[in-house]
């Protein structure tokens, strides 16, 4: 938004009306049209100040700059929109009031003329025009011109009438009457022209396009003009057909990438249907673009966002949603209340089971308890009520069957029982006929409450359904055993509970199949009876009601149990459901994981190393992440950093071996929110800093993508000497290999990373490892960017050592006659001191293209010459090559 100067309206008029005492009436009307422009110019200082000192001091300069800020204040209150082609030329309409303002200083003249603007470029005489047309005309070229003026620059319209001006005029002859009125006239018309500057601006970050009263009224204008003119004069407009043409052009397109599922191409569609000056899309548009939206969306926390944002877009631009987009968006709000009640209870037994490690209520991840904060916060639910009744305040009828199945199912899940009847009695009156998922639900919502006769009432009403789906009424999708499960479970949460074994026991008996029989007592039992056994602590009628299952509800059960029991910290009931299941079933990763974390949470960590074995060997997957690093957590302040490190290390890879490539960056994510766990554990840590259980923790940072920065940071900082002494070969060499990628990269400013480093090098050389080539690599370039020529000298007579020369006595031979020597030409005596790959190097920094790097060059030069080696003689001919092209001769020379 643009800033406005703030100048006391009094002081203002008081300037303005000292500038037409000294004669200059013409100039603040001219002034007026720019007063925006002159407030946001920063030479420009009150209204008299910028008007009359201008004018003394550069007349022509004055109008250039008056027409200038005029310029900046279109361009500012019309950024981001395209220029407009009558708005693209100068106006010559200021050049007649200059010369009218000259013509008063030298006549005296108390009258004022109104002098006529230049006519636009599109703007034509007509040829013959007949008398009546004529006045018609004259008559309606005001209201054109301030029309085309409006239309022109809509921040920038004059603030003072021809009455004004002649009010002006009064007071140049003292009449305090008519200098009250126009004082009042010109405090009216400043705070009007700010008002209008500051909408201006807020509108103008906006896409705009003519309203439909003005178009209206335009077209009104034209057709007087078709009916008071001769043929030859009439104009017909074509941008409002133009314009339709397009928008049904646009839409047409979106509607055809929508039914393509062509989601990529819908925004860029949308955007230039706005930009061919579309003011209110069709809601077919918004349809495409809302249903684009929400497929190109990734996260299942943004979509609901993003199509909001359709949505507020289509409100701000006035634009009424259809049935379909009122229906989408209802069903995305009330799919994602849905999502989240799951998603939060799932987030609530993950607190239990693993939460807890550093403070009492805290999740193990922060982003498990950011998003626990997210779906405690989600008010999709009451979003999609909102559009309900909004859409039924519209009229709009006909929602879909699906969206209001979901908001059903949201409204019972999260027991918003008055909603969900409110939605049911509109489904009922609307003929509507509900998904047969919605009706499991209800009923147990109901129960919840305590409303047996609404529960029972849901269940005839579905029984209906089903009696006329047997004579084909209907083609509904049968859920008999979750609603009978659903209704006994209503009985139980009623204490009521032997009534819906009564009823159980009538429908029992009216099924013939052995495997329809079988099929309706597992569902009952895993949905309805064993969460109503799992309220009693002793867990006995839960056991009892396992005897009378078989198969795979044998097995849900049994592992329903251990979960429930081991995160209630209950011992020997989980011990003796996990014995039970462990004779059944060799799926036990799940209860092994919560069997851990039970022994875990009351340091009992040797008790949970069976459960270990068994997470060892299953399928890794990113349920494994939690557990792992829980015992980890255990061992590091058990001093047992290295184990736990290492076999977290294991897993930790194999749970990014077994995910798919669309679930690597999640499964990276995780494990880095663990190793950030880990690091933050170890350093807090009371134990001794142990190097191995450092190493293991770099080795795990690496294999998971990088380094974590501030960890890896404090974990090298930790290691001493004599940590540094007791580290193996290969975690010595690996440690080596960090910490000089740290020097190089510059990573912090650790003042203690060289003489680390040099430590590390020098406990290399004394126990005669030789490094890889990698490591060699980073010690050579670690070497020329730390000034320690000792350790240069080190590394060179370790890496590069020098066999002494061993002398034998010649055996005498007599003198013989001279003979003239013959010179090799390939010897060359300085062979065991060249440094070929520092030559190379050298060689390198002078011919790159990106520019010469002679100091660098020179610094690697003369730190080769202090540890008594020498460059090719190729190297000394570039050296003076580069430093001649510098036109540094001493240099060269030297």
């Amino acid at each position: 938004m643009p800033y406005v100067k703030a100048v006391p309206l009094s002081r203002i008029a008081g300037s303005a009306l000292k500038s037409f005492t000294h004669g200059y009436a013409q100039t603040v009307v001219a002034a007026s049209q720019s007063s925006y422009a002159a407030q946001n110019n920063p030479g420009a200082g009150p209204l008299a100040d910028s008007l009359i000192g201008k004018f003394r001091k550069a007349e022509r300069n004055k109008y250039h700059n008056v027409y200038h800020g005029i310029d900046s204040a279109r361009q500012a209150s019309t950024s981001g929109l395209p220029a407009r082609p009558e708005t693209s030329h100068q106006d010559s309409g200021l050049d007649k009031y200059f010369d009218a303002w000259q013509k008063h200083q030298r006549n005296d003249a108390k009258e004022w003329q109104q002098f006529q603007f230049a006519k636009r470029i599109e703007w034509e005489p007509p040829s013959t025009v007949p008398a009546q047309a004529q006045e018609l005309a004259t008559e309606e070229e005001p209201v054109k011109e301030k029309e085309r003026d409006a239309a022109a620059a809509p921040s920038l319209k004059r603030s003072y009438t021809t009455s004004a001006l002649d009010n002006f005029s009064k007071a140049f002859i003292h009449d305090e009457a008519a200098e009250a009125d126009a004082l009042e006239q010109v405090n009216n018309a400043i705070a009007e022209e700010i008002q209008r500057s500051k909408e201006d601006a807020d509108e103008g970050l906006a896409l705009r396009a003519p309203s439909t009263a003005s178009v209206s009224h335009r077209q009104s204008v034209v057709s007087e003009e078709q009916a008071a003119s001769t043929p030859a004069t009439v104009f017909t407009p074509t941008d409002s057909f133009s314009s339709n043409s397009e928008a049904d052009y646009y839409t047409h397109e979106l509607i055809q990438l929508a039914e393509h599922r062509q989601y990529g191409r819908v925004p860029a569609a949308f955007q230039a249907l706005l930009r061919a000056g579309v003011q209110q899309p069709a809601p077919v548009a918004y349809r495409a673009l809302l249903t684009s939206a929400i497929e190109l969306t990734p996260g299942k926390h943004a979509k609901v966002p993003k199509a909001l944002e359709v949505y507020s877009d289509m409100l701000r631009r006035k634009v009424q949603p259809d049935t379909e987009t009122f229906s989408i968006l209802i069903g995305l709000l009330a799919t994602r209340a849905s999502q989240s009640t799951v998603m939060r209870r799932g987030l609530e037994e993950r607190l239990a089971r693993y939460g807890g490690l550093e403070q009492p209520g805290q999740f193990m991840f922060r982003s498990s308890e950011s998003e626990h904060s997210i779906l405690l916060e989600d008010s999709s639910l009451s979003i999609a009520l909102k559009l309900f009744d909004r859409a039924s305040q519209a009229g709009i009828v006909g929602l879909s069957s699906e969206a209001c199945s979901a908001l059903t199912i949201a409204c019972a899940e999260q027991g918003r029982v008055n909603e969900m009847e409110r939605m049911h009695d509109y489904a009922r009156e609307s003929g509507m006929e509900f998904a047969s998922r919605t009706y499991p639900p209800m009923i147990a919502a109901y129960g919840s409450t305590g409303d047996l006769k609404g529960a029972v009432d849901i269940y005839d009403e579905y029984k209906d359904l089903c009696i006329a789906n047997n004579v084909g009424e209907n083609d509904m999708v049968r859920l008999d055993d979750e609603v009978y499960a659903s209704l006994v479970k209503s009985y139980g949460a009623a204490d009521r509970l032997k009534g819906g074994l009564k009823f159980l026991a009538s429908v029992q008996s009216t099924i013939a199949s052995e495997r329809e029989l079988l099929e309706l007592r597992e569902v009952v039992a895993l949905q309805a009876l064993l969460p109503l056994a799992l309220k009693d602590q002793t867990y006995r009628n839960a056991f009892e009601l396992t005897k009378s299952l078989t198969g795979s509800a044998l097995t849900s059960s049994l592992a329903t149990i251990i979960t429930t029991a081991a995160d209630r910290n209950l011992l020997e009931v989980s011990q003796k459901a996990f014995d039970a299941l462990a004779k059944v079933s060799k799926d036990l990763a799940t209860p092994a994981a919560a069997m851990l974390a039970m022994h875990v949470r009351n340091a009992n960590v040797e008790n949970a190393e069976p459960y270990w074995r068994i997470l060892e060997s299953a399928a890794a997957t990113l349920a494994s992440v939690e557990p792992a690093t829980m015992r980890a957590v255990a061992l590091i302040g058990l001093g047992q950093a290295e184990r736990g490190l290492r076999q977290a290390r294991r897993l930790f890879s194999r749970v990014r071996d077994l995910q798919p490539e669309s679930g690597m960056m999640e499964a990276v994510e995780q494990i880095d929110e663990a190793l950030e766990l880990l690091g933050g554990v170890m350093l807090r840590s009371q134990v001794p800093t142990q190097p191995q259980g450092a190493a293991e923790l770099l080795r795990m940072m690496s294999e998971n993508g990088g380094l974590i920065t501030p960890i890896a940071d404090h974990i090298m900082a930790r290691l001493g000497p004599e940590h540094i002494a007791r580290l193996s070969p290969a975690d010595l060499e690996y440690v080596v290999l960090v910490q000089a990628d740290m020097i190089l990269h510059e990573s912090v400013a650790d003042i203690a990373g060289p003489a680390r480093f040099g430590c590390m090098l020098e406990t290399l050389v004394s126990r005669s490892l030789m490094p890889a080539t990698e490591t060699e690599t980073a010690i050579e370039k670690t070497l020329i960017n730390i000034d320690r020529p000792e350790l240069s000298r080190l590394w060179n007579s370790y890496r590069f050592p020098q066999t002494p020369a061993v002398l034998t006595p010649a055996a005498f031979t007599p003198i013989l006659s001279y003979q003239q020597p013959t010179l090799d030409d390939a010897y060359d005596p300085y062979a065991a001191r060249t440094d070929v790959k520092g030559s190379n190097a050298i060689n390198d920094m002078l011919e790159r293209p990106q520019g010469r790097r002679i100091t660098e060059a020179l610094t690697k030069f003369k730190n080769m010459r202090r540890i008594g080696r020498v460059p090719r003689m190729f190297t000394y001919g570039k050296l003076i090559e580069a430093a001649a092209k510098e036109h540094n001769l001493s240099l060269a020379n030297e």
